[in-house]
């Protein structure tokens, strides 16, 4: 049934901000990305695995880590939203997790961070 003549529609932005980040799916940027060393076939492998799954899948980047079999997804720091998964028993990937735009910003491959 429509609004009567004359009454406000009242909006609350901020649930319906909310609602529409809840709707957002992840995404990788990965512009920024450097490699701090020269990784291995099977590292590039598990890389371009994590970030294709989260684009293809649009999911949380934890959930990608342990869907690809448990990359072991670390928060390095909760103020920057800087995170880390596991490529090898050596080599890690390093991003920024954007929550507010569900953005997974790829910074460095190879080394540990």
């Amino acid at each position: 049934m429509p609004p009567k003549k004359g009454r406000k529609f009242e909006v609350d932005v901020q649930e319906l901000h909310k609602k529409v980040i809840e709707d957002l799916r992840w995404t990788v940027d990965d512009h920024k990305l450097t490699y701090g060393c020269q990784l291995t076939r099977s590292e590039l492998g598990n890389l371009d695995s994590f970030m294709s799954y989260i684009n293809r899948e649009g999911v949380h980047p934890k959930k990608a880590s342990e869907e690809l079999g448990d990359m072991k997804y670390t928060v390095l720091s909760d103020k920057t939203g800087q995170c880390e998964i596991r490529l090898s028993g050596k080599n890690r990937a390093s991003f920024i997790r954007v929550d507010e735009t569900r953005t997974v910003e790829m910074r460095q491959a190879g080394g540990h961070v």
